[in-house]
């Protein structure tokens, strides 16, 4: 699993639906009760 940082790399080098793969994957662990938001904006 990435960072939101690899993330970025991944979009900034084209690498598109890698990169929203990567978002869903890393969403799906994050606590529901966290808000997280603002740094899945950068997805």
């Amino acid at each position: 699993m990435k960072t939101l940082v690899e993330i970025k790399a991944l979009r900034e080098n084209g690498l598109i639906e890698e990169a929203y793969q990567e978002c869903l994957a890393l969403w799906q662990t994050m606590p529901e009760d966290r808000d997280v938001r603002t740094d899945f904006a950068k997805c």
